[in-house]
């Protein structure tokens, strides 16, 4: 069957590492007025403008204060492509210029911007094909993602003094550029996903530059002459800067040299190297972005020097100097011991680490980061702390070698994605602590056999997706699409889930949220009229048999399915669990151990029997 298309998606969740959270609408601090030209918002103490209703203007002063207070932002897309606009003046005090804000002018020429400026949005002037100066009054923070990208009449530019962070392609396309002069006050200089090529790219004054490391200012940049060219690298001395994805396409490098004025290391900076199991880390590094040796998978250790001021190395794995926070981590590693200081494991923090297969975080950890183990494919065990409250977005999505993970009391949060494709998982046993279980959290854990939902939760979610197919000539009869409504929901795609054990507590369990799923068992701890409640929104068929009035504190001997009592259904699902068809919880093993041997047994089984029959 041909894949299915997605025309029209209603969906729950979010991507990974990037989760969407209602929230309710906040009441306006705002009031809304007009100016002139200029539409603007009021906060009481400061204007932002909004939008010029442009009517043809050359020159565009933008008003430094109305009514008094003073005009701190231009909103994004606020000036927009005014076809005749010569110059854009922006007065003293304004300190943002949001994204897109003078996109696309065709006419604009000059632009003189003022020293109180902080952030250039992005996309900023990005298509102004006439731009031929950019003034700056004094420093501005952050230059934002293509702010200049495609100012193809630009022929030289100079970056002021206090400058910290250029965005990627910042300047691409800019083929006129000549000149590019940037401070040493930079700290971080980007790159957009998938865009394989420098913040420079397409410039008069890239293409100028000889083949082998490019710097931009005290910043390597790139590697030119094509990829997977670079096998020996080393950094030049006086280099403060590595840049965001410089070296990610240079898959070949076996050696490489940093100098001791390194300061800066950008995220993906270096890409898989071979012959690269050890680096030692210059001196004074004062930043270096967790994904900066992302793909390195036989990098194992980092090392540095023991009086270095800012980091430290314990087990191979980079810390702040008082090991209280996970800064890098060797994509090569292979057993590691964390310090017993972390309160989290940071976002990405061992993502794709291939060779890891066991890790026990301290006690004190309180969080598992978005993504922190995702895609560690030979991690088989895990242990969590007692401490632990949050397991975030898609945090172990692609473990699919882990079969058995206990979640703490105390847990309180699984995120979207969380155990996303955990091929091997068989029992998902959560505590009543858990208040939130997003959408997705354990899909597609093909091996899933039980679930132990948690009484502080209120309601399962879930979201209907619209799937359209459509049909191939030949293949397919009819020339219509073919629309069907799927679900996307905390268990999706677990068609191997047979025994769920679930909360009165659950009021609401959203449509489809177990469709198409072979439950045999439902143990639930109310009764058949609570049942029915909570069924209005799903479809009571496709839970198997339903068990009312679980209890997992029954202490009865012999009572294995916790319901008050010994009956017959405690003998069937002993020897199911015999036949390795059924598992059962610590108290349930207690109540079945009818000999006291500490083994459950088919010696229980005919004392079970016995009692039965007595």
């Amino acid at each position: 069957m041909r894949k299915p298309r997605f025309i029209s998606i209603l969906l729950a969740g979010a991507m990974l590492f990037c989760q969407a959270v209602p929230v309710p609408a906040a009441a306006k601090d705002y009031t809304e007025g007009e100016f002139y030209s200029w539409k603007y918002r009021n906060y009481g103490d400061h204007i932002e403008l909004e939008k010029l209703d442009y009517t043809g203007q050359v020159i565009i002063n933008v008003p430094d204060e109305i009514d008094g207070l003073p005009v701190t932002k231009l909103g994004h897309n606020s000036i927009g492509a005014g076809i005749y606009i010569k110059e854009i003046h922006v007065p003293e005090g304004v300190t943002d210029i949001g994204y897109c804000a003078f996109m696309g002018a065709p006419a604009l020429e000059t632009v003189t911007l003022p020293s109180t400026l902080e952030t250039l949005g992005d996309s900023v002037l990005k298509g102004c094909t006439s731009l031929t100066e950019v003034t700056f009054a004094g420093g501005v923070r952050y230059i934002g993602n293509n702010a200049f990208s495609g100012c193809t009449s630009l022929t030289e530019i100079e970056l002021p003094e206090g400058t910290e962070e250029i965005g990627g392609n910042a300047f691409l396309g800019c083929e006129s550029l000549e000149t590019i002069t940037i401070p040493d006050t930079v700290r971080s200089i980007g790159a957009l996903d998938y865009s394989g090529t420098a913040v420079v790219g397409g410039t008069a004054w890239f293409n100028a530059q000889p083949n082998g490391v490019v710097y931009l200012g005290k910043f390597a940049i790139w590697y030119k002459g094509g990829r997977d060219t670079a096998s020996d690298v080393t950094i030049a001395d006086g280099t403060l800067g590595i840049a965001s994805r410089a070296f990610l396409y240079q898959t070949q490098i076996d050696s490489l040299t940093l100098p001791d004025s390194l300061r800066y290391i950008n995220d993906r900076a270096f890409p898989s190297e071979p012959g690269l199991t050890e680096l030692h880390l210059p001196h004074d590094l004062e930043s270096i972005d967790m994904t900066s040796f992302a793909y390195n998978a036989h990098l194992e250790a980092f090392t540095i020097d023991e009086d270095a001021p800012h980091f430290a190395v314990q087990d191979g794995l980079l810390y702040t100097k008082d090991l209280t926070e996970l800064v890098a981590v060797p994509e090569g590693i292979r057993s590691v011991e964390l310090s017993d200081k972390l309160s989290e494991i940071p976002d990405c923090a061992f993502q794709s680490c291939k060779w890891l297969e066991s890790i026990a975080l301290p006690e004190g950890v309180e969080r598992i980061g978005a993504g922190a183990f995702s895609g560690c494919d030979v991690l088989q065990t895990v242990k969590l702390p007692q401490s632990l409250k949050t397991i975030d977005t898609a945090a172990f999505a692609g473990c699919s070698a882990i079969e058995r993970i206990a979640f703490p009391e105390g847990l309180e949060m699984i995120g979207d994605a969380a155990f996303d494709d955990c091929f091997k998982l068989r029992e998902a046993i959560l505590p009543d602590t858990v208040t939130r279980l997003d959408i997705n959290a354990f899909r597609n854990c093909r091996a899933l056999r039980k679930v132990r939902l948690s009484a502080g939760l209120t309601e399962l979610d879930s979201k209907e997706l619209e799937i359209v197919y459509d049909p191939i000539p030949g293949y397919e009869s009819g020339s219509e699409w073919i629309s069907t409504v799927q679900y996307d929901s905390i268990f999706g795609d677990c068609y191997n889930l047979k025994t769920l054990i679930f909360p009165k507590e659950i009021t609401r369990v959203g449509a489809g949220t177990f469709v198409d799923m072979n439950i045999q068992d439902t143990w639930y701890t109310g009764t058949p009229e609570e049942w029915m409640l909570v069924m209005q929104n799903d479809q009571p068929n496709g839970y198997g048999t339903v068990h009312y009035g679980y209890d997992e504190s029954s202490d009865l001997p012999g009572d294995l399915t916790l319901d008050g009592e010994l009956s017959v259904l405690d003998l069937v699902y002993l020897s199911r669990y015999l036949h390795n068809s059924y598992s059962i919880s610590a108290q349930a093993f207690t109540n079945a151990d009818l000999n006291g041997d500490g083994e459950v047994d088919v010696f229980d089984l005919g004392r079970m029997q016995q009692m039965l029959t007595a």
